[in-house]
């Protein structure tokens, strides 16, 4: 049984990247919504984050593509 991340195929990696990504940046969006603060937090934050993990699903996708 695989349980950790880096013993994981790069298939394995790509889809749980993807899910839980979905997941964290769903809550990073609600918590900056409900950010009472400044205007970092509660816009810039949330966009930096999401065009991150964009750039690491792109690089993890290519990756397990180049291994099929």
């Amino acid at each position: 049984m695989k349980v950790f991340y880096w013993n994981l195929s790069d298939r394995e990696k790509f889809i749980r990247s993807l899910w839980t990504g979905v997941l964290a940046l769903g809550f990073l969006y609600f918590a900056a919504y409900m950010y009472e603060g400044g205007s970092f937090v509660k816009f810039y934050l949330p966009i930096i984050v999401t065009i991150g993990m964009l750039i690491s699903l792109i690089y993890k996708y290519r990756k397990y593509k180049k291994a099929v």
